[in-house]
């Protein structure tokens, strides 16, 4: 993680949250999903790859629990206290870009994939 020699909050907030990902990772928790093939269906386009290594950032965050799974069996990720507190924040974004960013979707934009 970077660090800066000034106290911004900001800064750290968009060093945890400000990838493509992460957000969205966020949001599949939020909805209740847990395990990881269900987090990955969320987001389709994600590589398997990349989705491990966003969770385990989350965890080292603090953001995300990972519940310890028996042998053969997946593990379960849940959202932390200071996980729960995103929530507001990322509903916000997705407002926030469905007023200003969004014009109307078109045909491709509802495939399916790609909706919240």
């Amino acid at each position: 993680m970077t660090t800066y020699a000034d106290y911004c909050p900001i800064a750290l907030g968009v060093d945890v949250l400000g990838d493509r990902w992460t957000p969205l990772v966020i949001r599949e928790l939020m909805v209740g999903a847990s395990g990881f093939n269900e987090i990955h269906g969320g987001i389709p386009r994600i590589s398997r790859t990349l989705l491990a290594q966003r969770l385990r950032q989350l965890e080292r965050a603090g953001l995300v629990n990972r519940d310890a799974s028996e042998r053969g069996r997946a593990g379960r990720y849940t959202l932390t206290p200071a996980g729960e507190a995103l929530t507001p924040i990322v509903w916000a974004m997705g407002h926030w870009a469905a007023e200003w960013v969004f014009g109307d979707p078109t045909d491709a934009d509802c495939d399916g994939l790609s909706v919240i």
